[in-house]
């Protein structure tokens, strides 16, 4: 299974609800895009561009629109950062206060109307002053 790139939002089935993440902190921005689906198994890369010492919060909404996540989990830490106050659904990723680059991995599963599954989420994070 190869990693794909994908250029502007994340759309999962019909949404994958990451428009916290521009709500929380406007300093936290994703780039991501394209049309996933939870029955694909796939592994997909996105950029998140986070200001230093901001929190960044990354959702997703139990119930979107034809989509019903069963779990969000941490597949790998942030190497540098670190999650806080995490609940089934929402992360808080604070960026470290030194280097420039960090990196996690979120594995998110359930049902679309195109099946069931899971999909990895690389995350790559530029952290900006």
């Amino acid at each position: 299974m190869t990693a794909r790139t994908t250029p502007s939002a994340i759309l999962l089935a019909a949404a994958v609800s990451v428009t916290a993440l521009a709500q929380a902190h406007a300093d936290c921005k994703m780039q991501a895009a394209g049309t996933m689906y939870l029955g694909d198994g796939g592994s997909y890369s996105l950029h998140l561009f986070a200001r230093r010492n901001e929190i960044c919060s990354i959702s997703f909404s139990r119930q979107a629109e034809g989509v019903a996540f069963s779990s969000v989990d941490v597949v790998n830490k942030p190497k540098f950062g670190k999650f806080s106050n995490k609940d089934n659904y929402n992360l808080f990723y604070s960026p470290p206060t030194n280097g420039d680059q960090d990196s996690f991995s979120l594995k998110i599963c359930g049902k679309d109307t195109h099946g069931t599954g899971c999909n990895t989420l690389n995350y790559t994070v530029t952290i900006t002053q």
